[in-house]
Formats: C-alpha cells, structure tokens, sequence
C-alpha cells in the first residue's frame, strides 16, 4: 500500500522589512534522513526554491493591504509530497456509544504511533536543529451531539459549545521517561476520552468523530526529516533584500474521522440473508 503525505512550507515574514531592491528569494528543501529511503535514479535530496523579488514584492504589497490588521503575511511557498510504501497509519481509534432517553454515554479509544530515530544515526548538514526538535504536539478531537444537552462530564476535561452542540478536546502527547533519552523522540502514546452528556429530549444518536493531530517539529508519519534553510546568493551574501524574522516548522495532520459502531440490526437489515432451502427441495436432491 502506497501512503502520500503532503504538506506545506509556510514561512510567517514582516512585509515591513522588505525592500524595493530585492532581487531573488532563495530557500533550499533538504531531505536530511535519506538513508531511510530507496531514491530511484536522478532524485534529489536538495530542492532550491527561487522566486523572482520583484512578483514577491508585489505579491506582499496586495496581501499586506487586504490584511493590514494582521501583523505578518503567510507565504505558501512549498508542496511537497513523499511516497513510501509500508506506512503504517499515524492515528488509530474506535468508538462506543449508549444512547438513553436522558443521558449519552460516549468513549473513544486511541492509539498514536509515530517512527523513532537517533539524531546520532544522522549528520545535520548544518546547526539549525529548530525543525526537528519537538516543542508541542496534541491530539484534537471534535464530537457533536444531538438530544439538548444541558451539561457534560468527561475525564480528561473538555469544552462544550451550545450553539455547535459539539463538545472538543486538546489532548496534549506526553513523551515516557524511555523517549525523553533520544533528541529526536518517536511518539507511541495510547489513551481514551469518557463522556457523559445529560439530555433534555433524548435519546441521542451516535455520531461521527474527527480528530486532528498537530506536532511543533520532528519528521512526517513517513519517517521523513526535513530541513528549510537560505541559501547564499550570487555575490556569496545570504539573504540579500530580505530579513527573515522567523522561520517555524509545523506539522498538521489531516482530520481523521471515526464513524459510530453499527448495530447488529443495521447490518441486518442492509445486508440480505440467504433463506434455507425448503423441505421439497432438500427430497427432490
């Protein structure tokens, strides 16, 4: 099974800095743990991203003035994607549910893996270990829930909105004391949401869940580590005609759904069964 992770480079950039006479903006795209990786012939661990000064600037100019209020101008200035075969999901989950005429019973059930590696098993090209280094990352699950609910109580403590009947939770990835050992942790974290949601017109029925991961650093579900960084441009001066203030490397992961569990009786009536075959038919054999 072939699994595509895609995802963008963004870099966050003060439109206030920028100046008439900048000629290229130059970044470079560097696949840093190659070694885990069968490249065919002709493929490249290094991508250089060269966008004319002239079209960026303009570009800044029309995006700052639609946008003044807001203190930087996001760029999407990159989409990659990697294919491996192999992979195995990030995010695993079920569900239960039990739907009374005063009360819904929810559970959710998950299971997160993400691959491990030693930053000692792979030479940095150069110092900025800002994109593989792991600040933040939790789990975002979002449920909506129908029946009137006049309160919830759910273990680990979640918010509820009344006018989206949806109930969310942020569920921070904490690393185990063997994971804390390595620069570059991978995530094996397992856990479960409990709700109980108190109904005014119940019974409720059970609904679909999306969850959504997001990770401040570290590499994609692949294994893959990347690595954006300037490159020197002609006259051996990097960065010429533009200040970069700040460059942050963030991972979102896609929404994950989860459907409810269906009854017996649904599958049932969906599926048809086979009628056994009658007395005459088994004496004419």
């Amino acid at each position: 099974m072939n699994v595509t992770v895609l995802s963008s480079s963004n870099l966050a950039m003060e439109a206030k800095y920028w100046r008439n006479n900048i000629k290229l903006f130059t970044k470079c795209l560097t696949l840093i743990n190659s070694y885990i990786f069968r490249l065919e012939d002709g493929e490249k661990t290094q991508y250089r991203v060269t966008i004319p000064g002239d079209l960026l600037y303009h570009y800044l100019v029309e995006t700052q003035s639609e946008t003044a209020d807001e203190e930087y101008t996001r760029l999407s200035l990159l989409d990659y994607a990697i294919e491996s075969t192999g992979v195995p999901p990030p995010i695993t989950m079920c569900t239960f549910w039990r739907c009374e005429k005063e009360t819904t019973d929810f559970r959710l059930d998950y299971f997160v893996q993400w691959p491990k590696w030693n930053a000692s098993s792979s030479a940095l090209g150069n110092d900025d270990t800002g994109s593989s280094e792991i600040s933040c990352q939790d789990l975002r699950v979002n449920l909506l829930v129908d029946g009137g609910v006049l309160r919830m109580q759910s273990r680990p403590l979640g918010t509820w909105n009344s006018e989206q009947t949806r109930a969310s939770w942020s569920i921070p990835l904490t690393h185990t004391a063997e994971s804390q050992l390595h620069l570059h942790p991978g995530v094996d974290v397992s856990g479960n949401i409990r709700a109980k949601f108190f109904l005014t017109h119940g019974p409720g029925t059970p609904q679909p869940v999306a969850l959504q991961f997001c990770r401040d650093g570290g590499c994609l579900p692949s294994g893959a580590l990347l690595s954006l960084g300037s490159e020197s441009l002609s006259g051996g001066v990097a960065g010429v005609g533009y200040r970069l203030t700040m460059c942050k490397y963030r991972l979102l992961g896609d929404r994950y759904f989860c459907d409810p569990p269906v009854p017996l009786g649904g599958m049932t009536k969906c599926l048809p069964l086979l009628s056994p075959p009658s007395s005459r038919a088994q004496s004419s054999n």
